[in-house]
């Protein structure tokens, strides 16, 4: 009986450990190509320029002098599609492309934290995302940049 009992808890376990791969094969996707992660991105930078307009075209309707303060929400607004297009970007599979991928979104990651740390720094100009820009240029990506 001992031989049974353990031919079926090894049998169990081997099941176990099937099913556990089975379940992490998403981790184990292949890369992206670099000209198919261009593509990917071009496509959900295009999506952020175009909520960018969209927000834009909204403030622009805001009559007389916008205070500060409503300059500094409207930036907030304006980030919302940015990072939404840095998070969908962070979930492609990168392409083996020396990091520059990676950097790409890291230097997103930390435009938007830079902004939403001090909007002020994004009323006057594109200083925050300068790192970022050149990232996107340096992956001819310029649909990504600000």
């Amino acid at each position: 009986m001992r031989k049974g009992a353990l031919r079926i808890i090894i049998g169990m376990l081997a099941l176990a450990v099937a099913l556990v791969a089975v379940g992490c094969g998403g981790d184990s996707e292949e890369p992206l190509s670099e000209q198919e992660f261009k593509k990917q991105a071009t496509a959900i930078c295009k999506d952020w320029q175009k909520g960018r307009e969209e927000a834009f075209a909204k403030l622009s309707q805001i009559e007389g002098n916008p205070t500060i303060a409503v300059k500094e929400e409207a930036i907030l607004k304006i980030l919302v599609p940015y990072e939404e297009a840095t998070a969908r970007l962070a979930d492609l599979d990168l392409p083996d492309d020396g990091g520059k991928a990676e950097k790409l979104i890291e230097s997103m990651e930390e435009a938007m934290t830079r902004v939403k740390a001090d909007p002020r720094s994004a009323i006057t100009g594109i200083l925050p995302f300068k790192e970022a820009n050149k990232a996107a240029e340096d992956y001819d990506l310029e649909q990504c940049t600000v």
